[in-house]
């Protein structure tokens, strides 16, 4: 099961070392599905049972220690487990500014992931313009 959650508001005054996840069956004792911090705000929890419903919560550490866990998250129902990877843009573009009456269109290489994934973008303004997997 995928998580992400946000960076708290206010680190203590240290920087912060990672993140401590905990999950739990609903009403079931909490546990950590990850033995080290995890560094950035996601993380795949693995090895869940299909079908049980799950909730988590996560709290911010730093060399002054483990903060406050935040609230748990709503109970969720595991489904099947998926190996994989997501998709990613390769190719970072950078910021420009076309003015052109026609359609201005854009290409970069992108991993699809496994399985592979549809990857189409779009944005519109007066004009429009478009980002195609290739």
């Amino acid at each position: 099961m995928s998580l992400s959650w946000t960076s708290p508001r206010d680190d203590g005054g240290c920087r912060l070392d990672g993140y401590i996840v905990e999950c739990r069956e609903e009403s079931g004792k909490w546990t950590r599905p990850e033995a080290d911090a995890v560094s950035g705000t996601e993380y795949v929890v693995r090895g869940l049972k299909a079908d049980a419903s799950y909730e988590f919560r996560v709290a911010a550490k730093n060399k002054a220690g483990v903060g406050e866990f935040s609230g748990s998250s709503k109970s969720t129902k595991a489904g099947e487990q998926m190996d994989g990877t997501k998709p990613q843009i390769l190719d970072k573009f950078k910021d420009l500014t076309i003015l052109s009456p026609k359609e201005a269109v854009f290409e970069c290489r992108v991993e699809l992931g496994e399985p592979q994934a549809k990857v189409a973008a779009s944005a519109t303004t007066r004009r429009s313009t478009a980002v195609r997997s290739t």
